[in-house]
């Protein structure tokens, strides 16, 4: 009884946090790329989150894989489209640095991406009440 609990919960975690992440591209990489050697998939909510006033923390690092990155920085390239404000860095001609804010989702929470490229690639999805500058701080 409590392993089917444990994995009613386990499963209801994963659908919140992949509603969270409606409409975009890059919702599908956390899943996708979950238990692959090259990629590490880390995903945070509730309370270790409230002080910073979010709500989801979702994370993925891409390491020694040039055909992974690739492809999160595609996925990457079709939400840009959807931010409302950006602030983009590019070195050697590929893009370094990304901060998007998305904007409200019909939770009224404000959700970001951030990036980071190079020989690591990571990509972080926020989402909840927090601003912007307060997002930005935190990865300066």
């Amino acid at each position: 009884m409590k392993r089917q609990l444990a994995v009613l919960f386990l499963s209801l975690a994963v659908a919140i946090s992949a509603a969270a992440q409606t409409g975009l591209h890059v919702a599908s990489l956390f899943t996708a790329l979950r238990g692959n050697a090259n990629a590490s998939v880390t995903c945070v909510q509730g309370r270790a989150l409230k002080d910073y006033r979010l709500s989801l923390f979702h994370s993925l690092t891409v390491e020694n894989d040039a055909g992974l990155s690739r492809m999160v920085e595609e996925a990457l390239a079709k939400d840009a489209r959807k931010a409302i404000d950006r602030e983009v860095h590019y070195k050697d001609g590929r893009l370094h640095y990304a901060f998007y804010n998305l904007g409200r989702n019909s939770d009224n929470l404000n959700r970001y991406i951030l990036f980071s490229g190079g020989k690591r690639t990571v990509l972080i999805y926020l989402e909840g009440k927090a601003g912007p500058e307060v997002i930005n701080s935190f990865f300066k």
